[in-house]
């Protein structure tokens, strides 16, 4: 139990200091707007719905992230009672339909990582997903003091045939076709050398929320879980929301129209499900009635917020469709105010 604690606690990604930035001032559109496509409440709020079931979010971070953070404790180092021995690398981890992942090691990429990591599979492993892709996203996430949220399993390893690495590799292709996960993928030239590792039965299973908030689930009731149609896309669509200069705009104007916040620049698409989305996005400090205001808006907290559909969606292209619609009704109640 303290190993397993330990590669837990390890999996916890550090707290980094906030970002600075200009945020021009927004006009606040709440009264113009009533709820309609894009029905909102504020992440902080006590009521309202907060997106997918638990199990569901955890099936779509483990079905829509090609890699996970591998860690493994040595046995002899458990047996003799003294400091654990950690090994830990990146490694591509499949679970594009749920449980169990199949885990690859490339005996050249790997060969330091390998000296150190203990491939018994007496002996306990976990891989924690969602810590690693996208890495620029990610990193901004960090940055406003925020964590992404993480999934980890902890369970052991058991070694898999070369004829069903190359099964497993090519139901990935299948199932990401479309998106840039398959970029992720190792080629077909590499498959040959990779050593294939399957995590069969997980022990436990563990959602860690952005606030840090640790949740036990049943592996069992994860890989039951309904996969949600945008898990193969989300990667996608929360990079191009957080990084193309129109749909930065418009997450601002989503914070200010729906929800009556004035958000500065840098607002962080960080979830997107059928439900809805969810944005990272810096509250202004407006200046006190009375008070001459500052030459530049006084960035606040970044705060997280919740962007509810009134309808479940189907899938990607239906997901930008609302979003566009969205966008269209704000920037119409911008233009008439």
């Amino acid at each position: 139990m303290a190993a397993a604690a330990a590669l837990l606690a390890m999996q916890r990604a550090a707290w980094c200091p906030q970002l600075t930035a200009r945020p021009p001032q927004l006009t606040d559109l709440r009264r113009a707007l009533t709820p309609g496509l894009g029905r909102c409440w504020s992440s902080e709020a006590t009521d309202g719905p907060e997106g997918l079931p638990l199990a569901q979010v955890a099936k779509a971070c483990l079905a829509g992230n090609p890699r996970a953070q591998l860690t493994t404790v040595r046995g002899e180092a458990l047996n003799a009672g003294t400091e654990p021995k950690v090994g830990s690398c990146l490694v591509h981890a499949l679970a594009p339909r749920g449980l169990p992942p199949l885990v690859l090691l490339h005996p050249a990429l790997h060969a330091e990582a390998l000296r150190d990591l203990d491939l018994n599979p007496t002996n306990p492993a976990s891989l924690c997903y969602g810590a690693t892709d996208p890495p620029g996203l990610l990193q901004h996430v960090r940055a406003a003091g925020w964590l992404p949220p993480r999934l980890v399993l902890l369970g052991g390893l058991a070694p898999v045939t070369p004829s069903e690495v190359a099964a497993q590799v090519s139901e990935a292709r299948r199932a990401w076709r479309g998106t840039s996960l398959l970029d992720l993928l190792p080629p077909e030239s590499e498959l040959e050398h990779l050593r294939g590792f399957s995590l069969p039965e997980p022990s436990r299973c563990q959602l860690v929320d952005a606030a840090g908030k640790q949740h036990e689930l049943a592996p069992e009731a994860v890989d039951a879980a309904l996969l949600d149609p945008i898990a193969y896309s989300q990667m996608d669509l929360l990079r191009m929301l957080s990084e193309e200069e129109g749909w930065q705009a418009a997450l601002r104007l989503f914070c200010a129209g729906y929800l009556g916040v004035e958000a500065g620049p840098g607002a962080l698409a960080v979830a997107a499900d059928r439900m809805g989305l969810t944005v990272l996005a810096r509250e202004v400090q407006a200046a006190a009635s009375g008070v001459e205001p500052p030459p530049e808006p006084t960035g606040g907290r970044w705060r997280q917020f919740r962007f509810a559909f009134q309808r479940e969606l189907r899938g990607r292209s239906d997901f930008v469709r609302m979003l566009e619609s969205m966008r269209e009704e704000v920037e119409a109640a911008a233009a008439d105010e």
